[in-house]
Parts: structure tokens; sequence; C-alpha cells
């Protein structure tokens, strides 16, 4: 028993598969994305590494405001602690 199979219009539809992204652009998009996060890292690191440097460069500055405050303690301790009555030679 054969069978007939009948169509109503006889044109053909072909479709064609297409990658979304060929190679060059697929490294492009790769290439870019990399490039940005590498960027936002080295920015992290140059944050932390001022952060770093002005910690230690305000760190400094106040140990020697607070030794020369401690030196003007002393000497106004000698003061308080000499006669009144010899201040006038000081």
């Amino acid at each position: 028993m054969p069978v007939f199979i009948y169509f109503d219009t006889l044109t053909v539809q072909t479709s064609k598969v297409l990658p979304l992204y060929d190679l060059p652009k697929l490294l492009a998009a790769v290439g870019g994305s990399m490039g940005l996060l590498l960027g936002f890292s080295m920015f992290g690191i140059m944050c932390t590494m001022a952060e770093e440097i002005s910690a230690q460069f305000w760190s400094k500055n106040r140990a020697k405001k607070a030794r020369k405050k401690g030196v003007n303690k002393k000497k106004k301790q000698q003061k308080d602690s000499i006669d009144p009555g010899m201040q006038h030679r000081l």
C-alpha cells in the first residue's frame, strides 16, 4: 500500500545555523573582560599601597610630634618642680 504526501506549496525553506561569535569576536570579548578585571585588580592594589604608605607617613609624623610634646612636657614639669621664687632666673 503506497503512501502519498501532498504539500500546499512547492517552495522549500532552508535554515542555516550560524555561531553567535566567531573566533576574533570571541577573543576580543574575553580579552576585554580580562583587561577590565585586571585593571580593577591593579587599581585595588595601588589603593592599598597608597593607604599603607600614608599610614606609615602619618604614624611617623605623629611619633615625632608626640616626642616633641613629651620633651616640652618634661621641660614644663622641670620648671614647675623648681622653687617658684627661682623661676624669674629661667
